[in-house]
């Protein structure tokens, strides 16, 4: 029995495309436990369009990891006062979380109800003032799982390793 190059890439990359897509699988469970667990606002939609992903970049390398809506990056990093955010995605934001706007007095003593569209200004302009903070759930997640991934790798390369010892005549003197 020869040693066969092929056979053994052909293994590694078969065993590291499975426990890299089992990788992704336990990041987007712990990322989703911790957002829900601090109810973090804007989450339903968010896990809803998340998605886990595993691709080959070049010959054996591979990436894998989570695809994310574009605000995700406010949630873990959060905003900076200063700016208003796009009112469109305060007012979609409003309408998924079927947030009805409640009554209030203003400074005269007359009481009116906001339409979705005042609502969403009054939003904005409190992130605008006061920004968001940084909740960095997906950091931690990664953080969490940093131990699984070098067990991942370590595992599959004592294994191949181990299988190409395995395949090398033994040369008799």
């Amino acid at each position: 029995m020869g040693y066969n190059k092929t056979n053994i890439n052909q293994q590694f990359s078969s065993k590291l495309i499975q426990e890299l897509k089992n990788y992704s699988g336990q990041l987007k469970d712990l990322y989703i436990k911790k957002l829900t667990d601090k109810q973090v606002s804007a989450t339903s939609s968010m896990i809803q369009e998340m998605a886990t992903y595993m691709e080959e970049i070049s010959p054996h390398v591979y990436v894998a990891g989570l695809k994310l809506p574009e605000y995700w990056e406010y949630i873990e990093n959060g905003r900076e006062p200063g700016r208003f955010p796009p009112p469109d995605s305060i007012t979609n934001w409003i309408s998924s979380r079927q947030i009805i706007p409640q009554p209030y007095e203003l400074p005269g003593g007359k009481t009116v109800i906001p339409t979705v569209q005042q609502l969403a200004f009054l939003i904005g302009r409190k992130i605008a003032r006061d920004g968001i903070p940084a909740r960095p759930y997906l950091q931690e997640s990664v953080e969490e799982l940093k131990e699984l991934i070098n067990s991942i790798v370590t595992g599959i390369t004592k294994n191949t390793v181990q299988k190409v010892i395995q395949e090398i005549p033994t040369i008799e003197i």
